[in-house]
This record gives C-alpha cells, structure tokens and sequence, in this order.
C-alpha cells in the first residue's frame, strides 16, 4: 500500500532532525572531550617556554582529569624547584663575588701595609737620613694601590648596578668617532677607523654603547702592546675598528668590528673570556670589562662573537639589528633590568 505524501514528508523531516540533533550531539561532546586535550597541549607548550606558572582551570572526569591534575601539580612543583635552583644559585653567586672581592682587595692591602710599615720603622730610627724619600716613594706606592681599590670598587659598583638601558634612534657612526678619537694619535699603535658610509641609524644607549667601545678598545690596546714586548716577531701594532651593513638569513644588521694585531685568543677560550672574573691579563684586570661588553650588547638585542683577525691577533664581532622601517612609534624604548 501506498505510504501517503504527507506522512512521507513527516518521517523525513523527522529524520532530518533526528540527524541533525545527532550531529549536534556529538559536535558538543567532541568539543568537551577535546577542549580540554587542546588546552593541555597547548599548556604543555607554555611550560617547554618556561612559563612554569600555567596552570589549567578545567574539569574533567576519568583519565583526562587525572592527567589534568598530575599536569598542574607538575608545574606547582616545577615552578618550586626552580624557586629553590634561582635562591641556591644567587646565594652561590654572591659567595663567589665576595670571595672574589676579598681577594682583589688583599692584593694591594699588601704593598699598602709594607710601605706604612716601612715608614714607621724609618721614624723610629734616631737618624733621619733618607727619610723624605722613603716617604715620598712609600707615599706613592700607597697612592697607586688605593687607585687600584677605587677601580676595582667601580669596576664592582657598575656590574652589579648597571642601569636599564634607554635606546634612542642614533648615529653608531657619530658614536664610533667620538669614542676613538682620542685612540687615533697613539705613536705605537696604528689605529684605523673604517666605517661605511650608509649605515643605517640604530636603536642604541648612548653611555652603554661608549662603555662597550672604550673596554673593546682598550682591551686592544692593551693586548698589541703586551705583544710587541714580549714577542720579538710581533712587528707593527695594529688596531682596525670598522662597521657595515650585513646580511644574515634575510635579516638586516650592523656588523662592529675591534681588531687587532696581538696574540689573539685561543678557540677553547673564546667563550670564557666573557664570565664574570676571567682574565687573562693577571694581575692587572679584574675580569669584569667583557662581563660588562657582554650585558650592554645583549642590552640592544644584539651578539657579540670572539673570531681571529685578518690582523693576526683577535676580532670582537658585535651585530646590532637593524630596526624596521617607517615604526615611528620607537623613537625611545626602555627595557627593564
């Protein structure tokens, strides 16, 4: 028997929805059963970014909420330790500077002390002789060491508490002028400065940027002039301080480049001279000059690499990113310590 048209359309309607409804259905219950997967995933994504606070506000029942709760208290217990890892290292750390600090402080106490003692012992003599001479040259000791007490304290004073870094769209090659000027007339040395005459204006702190040439520089100087004393085949001293434009990867820098003709440093070494308290110098440095080089130029996004040198000796290779074009919005950037 014929089935009626009308009840035809009925039952396909009634259908449709059931289908409909079904699909509905499972469209909600694959939502809350894969809601809290995706959140998960991409908590757990957060958490291989450091971000150990994340946490996740879900409920789910069975398997997925036991997962749910293993994974917070993983983090809470995560983000604990590391707690205890950064308090352990800072209470290492601080150890460390002060034992470094008794120790640069006794060296010149002692010559300090021999020549006070020195002096008196001169007074308790009856006779006068020499006295004003012992004076004056036990005077001049005590001068030169309390000099090195007052370097060392600043030296220790500007790594511990350097400023946040104010970046200004500026000239690296007005910069590099102003900061070499007084290296360009040294009769031992033959310094060159080479800059490219289109380099772009970068986002620099002006006072950071003169600290890291002067102890780059300096550094150089002091390196090519220990070399032609100790070492007979060490010819002419050279120093070649050059900045240009370079592309890496498609991305736009400026490359800063202090070179110089001295020994140079060894591969294996290269990466240590930037610790805090590595020297190579001995007793004359403190080992602070490239720790400082090292946070400036990390201050301005940039890196900084040790390579040898077309001179002979070492190159200190600094790339500073170019800024985009046409942001007007950063004429001035503030970073936090």
């Amino acid at each position: 028997e014929k089935i009626p048209y009308n009840l035809r359309l009925g039952l396909a309607i009634a259908y449709a929805l059931m289908i409909t409804l079904a699909l509905g259905v499972a469209i909600v219950l694959a939502r809350q059963i894969s809601h809290p997967i995706v959140s998960l995933a991409a908590a757990t994504r957060s958490v291989t970014l450091g971000k150990l606070d994340t946490r996740l506000d879900i409920r789910a029942e069975g398997e997925l909420g036991i997962l749910i709760d293993s994974f917070n208290q993983m983090t809470e217990e995560l983000q604990t330790l590391r707690g205890r890892l950064l308090h352990s290292q800072r209470v290492a750390a601080w150890q460390e500077v002060a034992r470094r600090l008794a120790h640069e402080i006794k060296n010149p106490l002692t010559p300090i002390q021999l020549s006070a003692e020195r002096m008196l012992r001169r007074l308790d003599r009856p006779e006068r002789g020499n006295l004003d001479e012992i004076v004056r040259s036990s005077g001049v000791t005590i001068l030169e060491q309390v000099n090195v007490l007052k370097h060392l304290v600043e030296e220790f004073s500007n790594f511990a508490r350097m400023p946040a870094p104010r970046l200004e769209l500026s000239s690296l090659l007005e910069l590099l002028r102003e900061s070499t000027e007084a290296y360009t007339n040294l009769g031992d040395i033959e310094f060159e400065l080479r800059i490219s005459p289109d380099l772009p204006d970068l986002y620099l702190d002006r006072n950071l940027v003169i600290g890291m040439l002067n102890n780059l520089v300096q550094n150089a100087v002091d390196a090519v002039r220990s070399h032609v004393q100790e070492s007979e085949e060490a010819g002419r001293a050279r120093i070649l301080v050059s900045a240009a434009p370079h592309l890496q990867a498609g991305k736009r820098y400026v490359q800063l480049a202090i070179e110089d003709s001295g020994p140079g440093i060894e591969e294996e070494f290269r990466e240590q001279i930037f610790e805090p308290y590595y020297t190579t110098k001995g007793e004359k440095g403190n080992g602070l000059g490239l720790a400082l080089v090292e946070r400036a130029v990390l201050d301005h996004n940039a890196r900084i690499y040790v390579t040898g040198s077309s001179l002979g000796g070492a190159a200190f290779r600094v790339f500073f990113p170019v800024p985009d074009s046409g942001n007007g919005e950063r004429d001035i950037m503030v970073f936090p310590v």
